[in-house]
C-alpha cells in the first residue's frame, strides 16, 4: 500500500469516534491501529483534562472506561505495542469482563486463552494479578507458567517464578490444558527447550511425579511430535530415545537411569554412532547384548555386525527374528553362539525356536534349528509340540520335515490330544494322510523290530 494512500486512510481514522475504535482496530494492522490509539489517547486526555478542570467526575470515569475496553481488545488480538501503550496511559491491567453465569475474566486469562503470551508478559511486567477472575489463588500464574515454559519464554517464566507462583504442582492442583502440560517441566522438555528445563531445575523444578512416573508421564501421550496430552498408563520413555537424541540425552545427564527397554529403541531407530554412545553410557557389559538383540529383531545387519565385531556374543536367540522368518538372520545369530533353544513363554506366540518355526511355517528354519541339535521333540508352546502346531496351523511341508525326523505323533497334548488326533480335524487332506502313513509306517517298525 502506498505511503499516499496510507495518508489518507490515517486522516479518515482520526475521525472515527471513540466509542468505535474498539472495533477499529480489529480490522487494521497493529502498526495501524497504534497511530489510531495514539490520536485517540490524545482526545481522551484533552477530555479528561478538561473533565479535571471543570470537577466533572463522570468524564473522567468514561475516559477510564474507554482505556480498559481498547486494552481489551488489543489483548485479545495480540497487539503487544497498543496493550504496552494503553497500560502506560493508564488503562487498568487487572480489568475484567463479564462472560456469564457470574464469571469475569481477567486481561491475563483473555491473553491465555487466545494463546497471546507476548501480551501476557506485558500484562505480568506491569503488574497484572496472577489469580483468576474467580479468585482461585494462583491458578493462572500457574496456567500461564506452563505455557511460557512451552513457549520457552525465558523472561517471562523467571518473572512469573520471582512474583511466586509455583514451580510445580500436581496434576490435579489445577484444570491447565488439553494443550500442552500441566507441569511447567514437562511442558519445556516436551519441545525440547533444555535451557529452560535448566532455569526450572535450577529453581527447583519436579515433574510432581517420582522418576519413573515422570518417564511415564513424559512419554505415554500422544502428539503429532512427541506427546502433549497424558493419556495412558503404558512406559513408552523407549520411544522417545530414537526420534529425539537430545531430549534423551538431557534426561540421562540429569539422573534418568537408563533401562534395557531405552536401548531396545535405539537399537531399532536411533543412528548407530547414538546408539553406541547409549551403550556407553548404559554399561556395555549388559546393555551390548541387548542391542544386538533389539537390532537382530528387525534385521539389522549393519547393527548386528557392529556389536559381533565388538566381541559382544548373543545371549539367546532372537525369538522375533525366528517368528519373522528372517533366515539368515537367525543363521548369523547361531553362528556367533546364540543358543537355539532359545524359549520364552510371552505371547503371541510363545514357545521355543522351533516351535515358533514351525508354527509360521519355515521350513529352512526349522531344518536349520534341527540341525542345530534342537530336539524335534521338545516340549514347547499353547500345543505342546512343534508337529502339533504344524498341523493346527496345516503347514505340510513343515509337517513332512518334522516326520522325517521321527517327530513323535503319539505324544499327549494336555489339552489337545496327540498331533494324529488334531490332524483328523485338520482341514488338510494331506496332513491328515501324511500321519496316517507315518502311524502305519511306525506300526510296520515296531513290529519288525519285535520279531527280532
Amino acid at each position: 500500500m502506498s505511503e499516499e494512500w496510507n495518508g489518507i486512510i490515517h486522516e479518515v481514522l482520526k475521525d472515527v469516534p471513540v466509542t468505535l475504535v474498539d472495533d477499529i482496530i480489529r480490522w487494521l494492522s497493529e502498526a495501524s491501529s497504534l497511530r489510531v490509539l495514539k490520536c485517540k489517547l490524545r482526545i481522551l486526555n484533552e477530555d479528561f483534562e478538561n473533565a479535571e478542570a471543570n470537577h466533572n467526575s463522570d468524564e473522567g470515569r468514561v475516559s477510564r472506561h474507554y482505556l480498559s475496553k481498547w486494552l481489551e481488545s488489543s489483548v485479545e488480538l495480540g497487539l503487544e505495542s497498543c496493550a504496552t501503550l494503553l497500560i502506560e496511559a493508564g488503562a487498568d491491567v487487572n480489568h475484567t469482563r463479564y462472560v456469564g453465569s457470574s464469571t469475569w475474566e481477567t486481561l491475563l486469562e483473555i491473553a491465555l486463552s487466545n494463546h497471546h503470551v507476548g501480551v501476557a508478559e506485558v500484562l505480568v511486567n506491569h503488574g497484572a494479578d496472577l489469580e483468576t477472575g474467580d479468585s482461585f489463588d494462583n491458578d493462572v500464574g500457574y496456567r500461564l507458567l506452563c505455557y511460557a515454559a512451552h513457549k520457552n519464554k525465558l523472561s517471562l517464566v523467571k518473572t512469573l517464578l520471582d512474583r511466586g507462583v509455583p514451580i510445580t504442582a500436581y496434576p490435579d492442583d489445577f484444570d491447565v490444558s488439553d494443550e500442552f502440560p500441566d507441569n511447567p517441566l514437562l511442558a519445556a522438555l516436551l519441545e525440547n527447550h533444555l535451557e529452560m528445563a535448566l532455569l526450572l531445575l535450577d529453581r527447583g523444578a519436579t515433574t510432581g511425579y517420582s522418576p519413573s512416573e515422570t518417564i511415564e508421564e513424559l512419554f505415554s501421550c500422544d502428539t503429532a511430535i512427541i506427546m502433549k496430552n497424558c493419556a495412558t498408563n503404558e512406559t513408552e520413555f523407549d520411544y522417545l530415545i530414537p526420534g529425539n537424541e537430545s531430549l534423551a540425552l538431557f534426561l540421562i545427564e540429569h539422573g534418568w537411569k537408563i533401562k534395557p527397554d531405552n536401548i531396545r529403541a535405539a537399537a531399532k531407530g536411533s543412528p548407530l554412532t547414538f546408539l553406541q554412545r547409549l551403550v556407553e553410557k548404559a554399561g556395555k557389559d549388559w546393555a551390548a547384548p541387548i542391542a544386538l538383540d533389539a537390532a537382530s529383531s528387525v534385521n539389522n545387519f549393519e547393527r548386528v555386525e557392529h556389536f559381533l565385531a565388538q566381541g559382544v556374543k548373543p545371549k539367546w536367540l532372537n525369538l522375533d527374528a525366528v517368528t519373522r522368518g528372517y533366515v539368515d538372520m537367525v543363521k548369523l545369530l547361531l553362528e556367533a553362539g546364540a543358543n537355539p533353544n532359545t524359549e520364552t513363554r510371552l505371547s503371541p506366540i510363545f514357545g521355543n525356536a522351533l516351535y515358533r518355526a514351525a508354527a509360521v511355517g519355515s521350513v529352512e528354519l526349522v531344518k536349520l534349528l534341527l540341525e542345530c541339535g534342537v530336539s524335534v521333540d521338545s516340549r514347547s508352546g499353547f500345543y505342546g509340540s512343534a508337529l502339533h502346531v504344524a498341523v493346527v496351523e496345516e503347514h505340510e511341508k513343515v509337517v513332512r520335515v518334522l516326520l522325517k525326523w521321527k517327530a513323535d505323533i503319539t505324544h499327549q497334548s494336555d489339552e489337545h490330544g496327540t498331533a494324529l488326533d488334531v490332524g483328523r480335524s485338520s482341514g488338510s487332506k494331506a496332513i491328515r494322510n501324511m500321519l496316517v502313513e507315518y502311524r502305519e509306517l511306525i506300526r510296520v517298525e515296531n513290529e519288525t523290530a519285535d520279531a527280532y
